[in-house]
């Protein structure tokens, strides 16, 4: 099943795409070149508004590595 973004107007499929709410990874990320795919607001559980940002998760792989280690900057 494809899906397509009202902010960015890309297609894309959910099982190849990672969800993030944390914004200084989201920032981390931009600044590194990573493409947002799509972004949409939703509720955590606890009541709280969030923003949630799609990244394509092989093109984030190597990010996500450097942000675990502490070493993306």
């Amino acid at each position: 099943m494809k899906v397509i973004s009202e902010i960015t107007g890309l297609e894309y499929n959910p099982n190849n795409v990672v969800r993030i709410l944390n914004t200084q990874q989201i920032a981390m990320y931009l600044k590194h070149g990573a493409k947002l795919i799509d972004l949409y607001a939703s509720v955590k559980k606890d009541g709280t508004p969030v923003l949630v940002c799609i990244f394509n998760r092989e093109d984030t792989k190597e990010l996500y590595e450097l942000w675990c280690k502490r070493e993306l900057k």
